[in-house]
């Protein structure tokens, strides 16, 4: 998947290249023309890249079409192209992201929806070595009870972006995000305080997105109207399809892994039940979710092939209410 995602990003970029070539637009210089022209070079022969690279084009081609600056996520897209892409922890903040202008590009991509603005800021760094730590043991259960996800979530994930959320009464806060403008990045709040079974679950609760983003590469999930929302069970506020679509959808992902792990001789007793607690809840919200996308979701050919692959495979789990 990641191999697809570059190919697509790269045939954008030539594309928009040549454009840029027959129309000589004045706010895109022959300097950023020929930077840009660099970074395809680098990026042509990669089977993954940076995060930051992603984010980039977006914001470039945003700031493009608007005809707006675009020097700032030129720079940005040649240096991020010849970054390594190893797996790796970061925290939210300019010293780790190795570009002030890498942290403005994923606060952009991140806070998309114009109804919600969630802040993302930079994490305390005692919550974030915590964190950190309880994500590595996350991972090590991964690999141990379950490979086969594991070595999925290395395929998805390159990078996890640790952060922290507002504090004040009323404000919204987050557990964990992830854009597809950001491909190979996930965001978790370094304030939560989890188990090692709930951060499992946190980290293939974003994962799910990451992989959806991937099976959408040529059509949509489904074709609901973007504007008309519908009154969530997954949560307090009413979203549009989409959105319940990849939440119902990654609840059962979330159950799949939980209900695999169970089945290893690695966790102990109070685990198990723990995990019981897990299934139980992760199945209810699949249902209530299913209920609703069922009644109301227009899927496309992908969208309708992978949720019914997720109900067969939800019906027969035996942790029900």
């Amino acid at each position: 998947m990641d191999a697809t995602m570059v190919r697509e990003l790269v045939k954008s970029l030539k594309y928009i290249q040549s454009e840029i070539q027959n129309q000589k637009p004045a706010h895109i210089p022959d300097a950023q023309a020929q930077r840009l022209a660099a970074a395809i070079t680098h990026l042509g022969p990669c089977k993954k890249i940076h995060p930051a690279v992603f984010g980039s084009y977006y914001q470039f081609v945003m700031a493009a079409t608007e005809g707006t600056p675009t020097d700032a996520f030129v720079d940005v897209m040649f240096s991020a192209s010849q970054w390594p892409c190893d797996f790796t922890i970061r925290n939210l903040d300019i010293e780790s992201l190795r570009d002030p202008r890498v942290l403005d590009i994923y606060l952009a991509c991140l806070n998309t929806d114009p109804t919600i603005t969630l802040p993302f800021l930079r994490p305390d760094p005692a919550a974030a070595e915590r964190t950190r730590d309880l994500i590595r043991e996350a991972l090590d259960l991964m690999e141990t009870a379950i490979p086969h996800l594991a070595q999925e979530f290395y395929g998805l994930v390159h990078e996890i972006v640790l952060a922290s959320s507002a504090t004040g009464e009323g404000e919204m806060r987050f557990d964990g995000a992830s854009s597809y403008m950001l491909w190979g990045a996930l965001f978790l709040n370094a304030d939560e305080t989890k188990s090692v079974l709930e951060m499992l679950e946190t980290l293939i609760h974003e994962s799910s997105h990451s992989l959806l983003f991937g099976m959408c590469t040529e059509e949509a999930l489904v074709n609901n109207d973007d504007e008309a929302t519908f009154q969530s069970p997954l949560r307090p506020d009413p979203r549009p399809m989409d959105g319940i679509y990849h939440a119902t959808y990654v609840s059962a992902r979330m159950h799949y892994a939980i209900a695999e792990a169970i089945r290893s001789p690695v966790l102990d007793t109070a685990q198990r039940e723990e995990a019981g607690t897990l299934l139980r809840s992760s199945y209810r919200a699949f249902s209530d979710g299913y209920r609703l996308v069922a009644e109301h979701g227009e899927l496309t050919a992908t969208g309708e092939r992978l949720m019914q692959e997720a109900h067969k495979y939800m019906s027969q789990s035996p942790y029900r209410i």
